[in-house]
């Protein structure tokens, strides 16, 4: 931590998933969706989307975060929980630490204030939050 890019973040997330002995699809391809997800997690019975981004320029002292979501990202995400119940989770690696957003609402501007927002400083301590996601119904 930082990671140079989101490519590097996301082998070291997915390392961590695979020690949890999690089941790991990446989707992003320039043929799905406008917003779906980075990956689609499985562990056991449980599922969870999850977006992943990469702020080097931002810390977890943040009062607000600005997540670098493209275009339908926020909108794929909110109708996934609107129609499921369920979150897409948002990881993003920041300067010195995880930020963690399960999104159930839109954000104007992309600007996440930081009650919303699960923040750790060690990515192992991400499990905690993804294991939560995974089993929320």
């Amino acid at each position: 931590m930082p990671y140079r890019s989101e490519a590097a973040f996301t082998r070291s997330l997915t390392t961590l998933l695979k020690y949890h002995e999690t089941m790991i699809q990446r989707i992003e391809t320039g043929t799905t969706g406008l917003g779906v997800p980075d990956m689609w997690t499985h562990s056991g019975v449980n599922e969870l989307w999850i977006e992943v981004k990469n702020d080097r320029k931002q810390s977890v002292y943040a009062r607000t975060f600005h997540v670098p979501w493209r275009k339908g990202q926020q909108a794929w995400h909110y109708l996934y929980h609107r129609h499921t119940k369920r979150f897409v989770l948002t990881i993003m690696a920041v300067s010195d630490g995880y930020v963690m957003i399960p999104l159930a609402k839109r954000y104007v501007g992309n600007k996440v204030p930081c009650d919303d927002c699960f923040i750790v400083t060690e990515l192992h301590d991400c499990w905690g939050v993804i294991k939560h996601y995974m089993e929320e119904v």
